[in-house]
């Protein structure tokens, strides 16, 4: 991990609380309502999984993180986050719509394979913070 905000599940929320304020709950709304209902979601570096309470009940979330504390973090609290790479497509389970939010800066200069791969997969939602 290349930042201190990675150390801690708890450290990590409350930092992108500091750095999106109010923003942080448009955005993950906004996926949300992309999403829509009855679909089965992959979240590609979800980190704390902060997406899974925003989507509808109705819809299945799967995340893919590779620090092992979020991973640990998530699965404390029933959400169903792997220690998998999002590089790894062939373990990547059938899905509607694959999120990935945050991400391509630290993928970078691997971002395109990850785009132009998932896009066979379903359909994707990229967010990304103008910020960086």
């Amino acid at each position: 991990m290349r930042s201190l905000r990675y150390i801690s599940p708890h450290f990590y929320n409350f930092s992108l609380l500091l750095i999106h304020r109010t923003n942080l709950k448009r955005i993950y709304k906004t996926i949300s309502k992309e999403i829509g209902k009855n679909k089965r979601v992959l979240d590609l570096g979800c980190a704390t999984a902060n997406l899974y309470r925003y989507l509808h009940k109705s819809n299945s979330y799967i995340g893919f993180e590779l620090n092992e504390k979020f991973v640990d973090y998530c699965r404390k609290r029933g959400i169903d986050v792997r220690k998998i790479d999002m590089f790894e497509f062939e373990k990547y389970p059938e899905v509607d719509v694959i999120v990935i939010c945050g991400v391509l800066h630290h993928v970078y200069p691997k971002h395109e394979t990850l785009l132009k791969r998932t896009i066979q997969k379903a359909k994707v939602i990229v967010c990304e913070d103008e910020r960086r």
